[in-house]
């Protein structure tokens, strides 16, 4: 038997620092994925149901639960990886949609400008569920 909570605020044990839950349902992240190097597999996730490679420093990670529309906020990062052997890492959203985002990493090789290059990379996607 499912059972429900329903509460307005939340504290902590001695009653203080209160928050609402609507500020805990609305301002968590509702996707994020930390993507091995290889982007070969998904090393943690929330909400993800598996990570596409696209090629080279391209791949998408496809959401368990879809966002209500794709306008969330992203935020996007790399590991740094001093072995990895390339330096100046961008990593950038190429496509998003309420059922996933599209992930590509590149670096500056000095001659060619931006190259697409594999990396250990993680995204977190905060909006509203549907």
């Amino acid at each position: 038997m499912a059972s429900e909570l329903r509460v307005n605020t939340l504290k902590d044990a001695a009653g203080n620092n209160s928050i609402a839950t609507s500020f805990v349902a609305n301002g968590s992240a509702k996707v994020w994925i930390d993507i091995n190097s290889a982007q070969t597999s998904i090393l943690a996730s929330l909400n993800v149901s598996s990570f596409d490679d696209d090629g080279t420093g391209e791949g998408g990670a496809n959401f368990t639960s879809n966002l209500s529309n794709a306008f969330g906020t992203y935020v996007v990062g790399v590991i740094y990886d001093a072995g990895a052997g390339a330096s100046d890492v961008l990593v950038a959203i190429e496509s998003i949609s309420a059922s996933s985002v599209e992930i590509d990493s590149f670096y500056n090789n000095a001659t060619t400008n931006l190259t697409f290059y594999d990396r250990r990379k993680s995204v977190i996607v905060n909006g509203d569920l549907a």
